[in-house]
């Protein structure tokens, strides 16, 4: 096999060498090691938590005492010195009507969509803005607040992408798998239903968090798009990836996925706070939990646009021929377990909650419980997450929402490691920063004007994705 850009190895029929050390008596020795967990037969869900809590018992909670790194300041200072203070003011565009976004050209202007979001930015921004009394934060804040509340509404669906460039709002994003011709739905005729929900999604915290004028008009753009959501619902419970402008036809490309269970997570939420749908949409969320519990969790199908559309293209029916084993995505693993979580605050139904802690299980296995030797001169990588099972990505920027899951189970539950996962992902969220301090502790040498969405992506030296 032979390492491959964005992918951990590729076939070529040839034998496998193993790395190679020289002793001191001049011969060669490979290298190799493995640890085996020796255990009775047990349910696999409770040998998969059995696993994940090893490891962090072993390793992970040592670490995490241990060595205070990858965080380098008090966490407020990563914002007042560096994201807000400098980054900010790079990034940060004001556009008509006194709206703000992050204008990323690579991906056409602001994002509201299910990687990239304004409204998860605006959600940072509030909170530090409310606690250090910094009115022009604040203003930046509310602007990108109503701009994601600007993008026009047809019939519960929106676009979500804002163009300052052209001054018009686009449906998404084009990804890989666009430009590629492997996903046929177009950027132009499709509206991507992950995208709006998860933009739901922050606004719904916003709304539970801060005192928000902005609350009415959440409520009634929720209100709309559970009903969108309930139209489009196929009878197995399952939630189309995409739509079709103006029909509201599902693409044919994962119809009924994993990716079905971040709008199903909106509409358990929209359960609790409307009353006038909720019947409606508590139906519609359980109906979409069934069919995840059916259909993705017996061979762990966590399927969603990133995992084949992205930067490691696959066929939708693909699986590794020797073991059997599927891609999974960790981001639809995280868009899971907050539907279980969701759904157990408006049942309080244990099986929900069950469920949730199963996939947070599996999501734990993606979390790098130590900082591994042979990347020491490239950055200390403890904390962070991987992407994907078919992706060479490590500490990705998604490790900032995955911490919100984990405090929301551990504030549901009391499980401590949960907590502890939580600061160490919070920590590792500043990992790829381009700043001294990071360099001064050998956190990590990148260097700007963009930081990378994670590190080791391409090929050995890399330094991952450079997005920002």
């Amino acid at each position: 096999s032979t390492l491959e850009q964005h992918m951990y190895a590729a076939s070529t029929d040839e034998p496998v060498e193993a790395p190679r050390s020289q002793t001191k008596d001049g011969g060669l020795v490979e290298l190799f090691a493995l640890q085996v967990l020796l255990r009775r037969p047990v349910d696999p869900q409770a040998l998969i938590a059995e696993t994940a809590a090893y490891f962090w018992e072993r390793y992970g909670h040592a670490n995490l005492l241990a060595d205070v790194r990858p965080q380098v300041l008090p966490f407020e200072e990563y914002g007042r010195q560096y994201a807000y203070a400098g980054h900010l003011s790079q990034l940060a565009a004001k556009i008509h009507g006194g709206f703000w976004g992050i204008d990323n050209p690579g991906r056409n202007g602001m994002n509201f969509d299910a990687w990239e979001n304004d409204a998860q930015v605006a959600f940072g921004l509030q909170h530090h803005a409310e606690k250090w009394g910094d009115r022009q934060l604040l203003t930046i804040a509310d602007g990108m607040w109503r701009l994601g509340l600007s993008s026009p509404m047809e019939r519960g669906a929106f676009p979500a992408v804002f163009n300052p460039r052209s001054k018009a709002w686009e449906l998404m994003f084009a990804t890989l798998g666009h430009h590629s011709k492997a996903l046929t739905c177009d950027v132009e005729n499709f509206y991507s239903i992950p995208a709006m929900s998860v933009t739901m999604w922050h606004y719904l915290y916003m709304v539970e968090v801060f005192e928000t004028a902005h609350k009415d008009a959440v409520l009634r753009r929720l209100e709309s798009f559970v009903g969108l959501l309930l139209r489009v619902q196929q009878s197995s419970g399952a939630i189309p990836h995409w739509i079709r402008r103006e029909s509201f036809e599902p693409c044919w490309q994962l119809k009924e996925s994993a990716a079905t269970a971040v709008a199903a997570a909106v509409l358990a939420k929209a359960a609790g706070l409307l009353p006038k749908v909720r019947e409606k949409a508590l139906a519609g969320a359980i109906a979409a939990a069934e069919f995840i519990v059916e259909s993705v969790m017996p061979r762990q199908k966590f399927f969603d646009f990133e995992t084949f559309f992205s930067c490691s293209p696959k066929d939708l029916h693909w699986e590794d021929k020797i073991a059997g084993i599927v891609p999974q995505n960790t981001l639809s693993m995280q868009w899971v377990a907050d539907m279980f979580l969701a759904l157990h605050t408006v049942t309080k139904d244990t099986r929900w909650l069950q469920h949730g802690e199963h996939v947070l299980s599996m999501i734990s296995m993606y979390q790098q419980v130590w900082s591994p030797p042979y990347f020491i001169q490239d950055a200390y990588m403890f904390g962070g997450f991987g992407c994907m099972n078919t992706d060479a990505e490590w500490s990705d920027g998604r490790v900032h929402r995955f911490v919100f899951t984990y405090v929301d189970y551990y504030l549901r539950t009391g499980t401590w490691e949960y907590l502890e996962r939580a600061v160490a992902g919070a920590r590792a969220g500043f990992t790829n920063m381009d700043i001294q301090e990071n360099r001064h502790f050998d956190v990590s040498h990148v260097n700007g004007p963009w930081e990378p969405e994670n590190l080791e992506h391409f090929s050995e030296n890399d330094k991952g994705q450079w997005t920002g």
